[in-house]
């Protein structure tokens, strides 16, 4: 998978997608340290990018990250991992900026 994708999957998501991989998760408001067009002090999500390619909604299925940074025009940063409620104008991306493609990433809120 990683190989396809061109970027190191960070060890705490490998971890997480074992223990479920992908859906949504019990916990959907994430705080922030700004404002976001979400809310002041907030983002939410609306599920979770798996592994794999099967799901629609994995790495490398119909709506994966590649398919969601053409679509939309998102920065070519790096994995989109989380999608919003918003229909499209805002993610979760895993940000491969400042590590390269190999390196650990920093998880950036895409507005």
């Amino acid at each position: 998978m990683e190989a396809d994708l061109g970027y190191r999957l960070p060890t705490f998501y490998v971890a997480l997608m074992r223990t479920r991989n992908g859906g949504v998760p019990v916990t959907t408001c994430l705080p922030t340290t700004e404002a976001t067009g979400w809310a002041d002090d907030h983002i939410a999500i609306s599920g979770i990018a798996g592994i794999g390619y099967t799901k629609p909604f994995s790495l490398g299925g119909g709506l994966s990250s590649q398919s969601m940074l053409g679509t939309w025009g998102y920065p070519a940063i790096g994995l989109v991992v989380a999608d919003c409620p918003s229909a499209g104008h805002d993610v979760v991306m895993l940000d491969y900026r400042a590590c390269g493609p190999q390196g650990g990433p920093a998880v950036a809120h895409i507005d």
